[in-house]
């Protein structure tokens, strides 16, 4: 499944015994065999938590994507690199 920069997308993940389903905004494409830390700027960075991230990932065999998950209230929004074959498109509220 293929996914632009800013579609809407939600996935479910559980971790700890706690399944959470998590929507946000495609905001980076991430080439097939690239990792994340080479596509987060300085802005991101310091910008967004970096949450599902880590240092040690693989790269992967196909095309992925760094979706923003806003946060609740006024804090910023969290960084995930989710599994493409999770991801669902949603629609926007108009």
């Amino acid at each position: 499944m293929q996914f632009a920069i800013s579609d809407k997308v939600e996935w479910t993940s559980q971790a700890g015994g706690w399944t959470r389903t998590k929507r946000g905004t495609v905001g980076i494409r991430i080439p097939t065999g690239c990792l994340p830390r080479d596509y987060i700027t300085e802005w991101m960075a310091d910008s967004h938590l970096l949450g599902g991230i880590c240092e040690t990932v693989m790269p992967r065999n196909h095309d992925s994507y760094l979706v923003s998950v806003p946060a609740n209230g006024k804090g910023k929004p969290t960084l995930y690199w989710p599994r493409v074959s999770n991801l669902r498109a949603v629609e926007a509220k108009s």
